[in-house]
Parts: structure tokens; C-alpha cells; sequence
């Protein structure tokens, strides 16, 4: 949040006013829970055994029977995941800080992409990483621009960061961009990494598989150079080729960020990178049992058609649609979305819980101006684009979480809003 909203905010509060929160991605505060009834039963299971009979018998990837309750999720997706290749961590955050501190060194690089969500930047910062910024092109789908990101590749690069459904874009990497990315590292000896957190909001479009047997199509087993080493990767017993590491959890997934927990899924990597990766996570233990005692019932109710997984992405789809409805009129402003198909569906190649909102006419160094116009004249609130890395455009940010009645409210304040804006200048 930048200063001058949070200060107009801080004035709302102070004077009582009202306004409507379009960027809130809170789930909780928009009444998304699991149902508790089911995870009372476990609780009260677990803190009787823990009480009645102590024992500390903790895994270096975290208890089999939650890993292999992530397996049966994704089998139910048809992905086969084998739980010895699963990692579990309290966050995704810390699934990034295993990976930066065992697989890179300091001074090492990592490519993100543009526009993006600045936690990354600060996670590459904490673990002495370098980021460098590829661009998603609005113009087709926000899909990276591979020439600009091959382009940016250093001999210290170590990996590439693709999130899909992406934050703030909402887009999903097509089969053709990820089909190249593949090409790229294994081109480079670079590992990728692909953050899929928001894997179950898909609005429409179909995501591409990420079965380990389909990217066995696009890499071929191997050992590729270690952090700091100078032997050639054939001289380890393998050829150069780097594996893909895959993030996922609880926060989106089950509407259960406070629960902490997350996993890193990695295939076709050395088993001693496997193993330090094991090693480090076995050093802190940062995963509470507790949430791993109540991961399948969690992911039981993910995989439900009734459960809060589903209701979630309800949601989401309806405000999408409305979003678009509401745009149609509207030429000069728009998602980047527009006009992507599937191959295979031919509907909108769309997903994540945020949609950027690009203003043709807006300068951009006027995004938070606009921002603080609309919460003061018109009781509406949406971030500025440049605090996503949005500079080349005016734009703004909007969350598709809330409750549709109140999007849609929320939708004609901000339209008029931007009408007012535009005959004012």
C-alpha cells in the first residue's frame, strides 16, 4: 500500500466513511472458510493424542500421509506426483527460500516476470539473488516475450519464475510459451520454476498439463551443474539438463492462509540437490503437524463440487464476467485479455483472482492520483499499476473476490468514476 492511500484510508477510518474495497483479497474477510465441522472432529482428535501420548517424530519432507494426500489431489486432476518428490513448507514464501539459498548462490540471478507481485523480488533480495525482469506482453495474453527473456539470460542466471494463473495479470501460460520455456532451460542449464498457487481458479480456458509425464516430453533426465562447481554436467552422470520445481499450498487452494502450509513438488533434479533441498527443510521444521494432520480432510473438501474450492471460483468467474460485460462499451479500457483462446475450448485463456485494468488514456505517472480520485470522490478502492511494476501503461488493479452483488456496485462506481476522471483533465 503507498503512503498517500494509506493515509486516505486512515482518514476514512478515522471519520467513520465507507467505501468499497475492489482490491480485497482477503478470503476469510469475504466469507471463504473450509468447512469447520469436519476439522473440529481432526483438532480435537489430534490434541487428545498429543496430550495423551507425546511423541516428536518429525520427516525431513514432511508426514507421508500428507504428502500423499497431495498426490490423491492431483491423481484427481489426473497428474501423477509421487510423494518422495514432495517437500512440504508452512508457506510458499519459504518453499522460495529453500530453493534461492540450496539450489543458487549469492550473486546468482532469477528472472521474473512483468508485471508481477513484489514479494518475489524481496524473497530473490533476502537470499542474495539478483532478479531480472522479463515482460508479459498485454498485446498477446500477457505472455512472456520470450526473445526479451531469452535476451536477459547471464551465465548466472539459475532460474525462471513463471506463475500461472499469474498475479496481477491473470493470465495462464499457454502450452506455446511453456512448450518454449522448457526449450530455453534446458537451452541454458537454467532451472524453472513454476508457481501454480492459484492453479484452481481457472475462469476459463484450459491449463496446461504440468504431469510429470508431460514434461518428460520437453526434458530428458539428467545432472545439471551445481551451484559453484566447474565440472562439465556430463562429467556428473547426466547431461545438462535442469529439472522443474512446482509450488503450490494451502493459502488459495483451501482458503487457508493462516493453516501455513505449502509444497514444492520437484522433478528431474540430482538426488543430492533432493537431498539438500530435504536437509535444509529438516534443519527449521517450519510446517506444524496440525495442519499436516488436517491436509486431507482440506484437500477433500478442495476436490468437493459443493466445497469452498469451488464456491471460491464461482465467484470469481461470475465477477469475471461482469468485469468483461462491463468493458465491452468501454475500448479504451482493458484486461490484456481479450480475444485469447484455448485450442481446445476456445474461451478466454483467463484465471487468478486479480485483473489489471489498463487505461489508455491515463499517463502513467498518474495511476496513484487516479486511485486516491476514486476512493475520495467515488468510494471505491483499487491499487495503482505501479505498485505491480506497471509503468508502461496507466493502470489500475482489482480483485475479483468479492461477493458479485457487491463487485458489481463496486464496478459502476469505478466506471463512472473513470469517466469523471477523464472529462476533469
Amino acid at each position: 500500500m503507498t503512503n498517500a492511500l494509506h493515509q486516505a484510508l486512515n482518514s476514512f477510518a478515522e471519520e467513520g466513511r465507507e467505501y468499497l474495497n475492489l482490491i480485497d483479497s482477503d478470503f476469510h474477510a469475504n466469507g471463504f472458510l473450509p468447512d469447520p465441522e469436519p476439522l473440529k472432529g481432526l483438532c480435537t482428535e489430534y490434541f487428545d493424542n498429543l496430550l495423551g501420548n507425546r511423541a516428536y517424530k518429525p520427516e525431513a519432507r514432511g508426514s507421508l500421509t500428507a504428502r500423499r494426500a497431495i498426490s490423491r489431489y492431483y491423481e484427481h486432476q489426473g497428474v501423477a506426483v509421487d510423494p518422495e518428490h514432495l517437500l512440504l513448507t508452512a508457506s510458499s514464501s519459504e518453499a522460495y527460500s529453500l530453493l534461492f539459498t540450496q539450489i543458487a548462490e549469492p550473486g546468482n540471478r532469477v528472472l521474473l516476470p512483468l508485471p508481477g507481485y513484489p514479494l518475489f523480488e524481496e524473497l530473490a533480495g533476502y537470499a542474495g539473488l539478483e532478479p531480472d525482469f522479463y515482460p508479459l506482453d498485454p498485446d498477446c495474453g500477457w505472455q512472456p516475450e520470450l526473445d526479451v527473456l531469452e535476451s536477459l539470460i547471464q551465465p548466472t542466471t539459475r532460474f525462471i519464475i513463471i506463475i500461472s494463473p499469474n498475479n496481477p495479470t491473470g493470465s495462464l501460460v499457454s502450452k506455446e510459451s511453456l512448450t518454449a520455456l522448457y526449450a530455453i532451460c534446458q537451452n541454458w542449464n537454467i532451472f524453472l520454476i513454476i508457481d501454480e498457487v492459484f492453479r484452481p481458479f481457472v475462469q476459463a480456458g484450459t491449463l496446461p498439463s504440468l504431469d510429470s509425464r508431460a514434461l518428460r516430453g520437453f526434458v530428458s533426465p539428467g545432472v545439471p551443474k551445481l551451484p559453484g562447481s566447474t565440472a562439465d554436467p556430463e562429467d556428473q552422470g547426466g547431461t545438462s539438463t535442469p529439472g522443474q520445481f512446482i509450488i503450490n499450498g494451502i493459502s488459495k487452494l483451501c482458503a487457508s492462509p493462516d493453516l501455513k502450509l505449502s509444497w514444492i513438488w520437484h522433478h528431474n533434479i540430482p538426488e543430492v540437490l533432493a537431498h539438500g533441498l530435504e536437509l535444509a527443510n529438516d534443519t527449521y521444521l517450519n510446517c506444524n503437524s496440525l495442519s499436516q494432520h488436517l491436509l486431507p480432510e482440506l484437500l477433500n473438501q478442495a476436490m468437493d463440487p459443493a466445497g469452498v474450492t469451488e464456491r471460491i471460483a464461482g465467484v470469481l468467474r461470475e465477477n469475471h464476467h461482469s468485469l468483461l460485460t462491463a468493458l465491452e462499451s468501454r475500448p479504451d479500457i482493458r484486461t490484456g485479455l481479450e480475444g485469447v483462446e484455448s485450442e481446445d475450448s476456445k474461451e478466454l485463456l483467463a484465471g487468478g483472482i486479480h485483473r489489471i485494468l489498463i487505461i489508455d488514456w491515463l499517463n502513467p505517472e498518474s495511476d496513484e492520483a487516479l486511485a486516491l480520485f476514486l476512493l475520495e470522490k467515488f468510494g471505491v478502492l483499487v491499487h495503482p499499476g505501479y505498485l505491480y511494476g506497471i509503468d508502461e501503461w496507466g493502470a489500475v488493479v482489482l480483485s475479483l473476490l468479492k461477493e458479485p452483488g457487491v463487485f458489481s456496485r463496486g464496478l459502476e462506481r469505478l466506471v463512472q468514476g473513470l469517466a469523471n476522471w477523464r472529462q476533469e483533465q
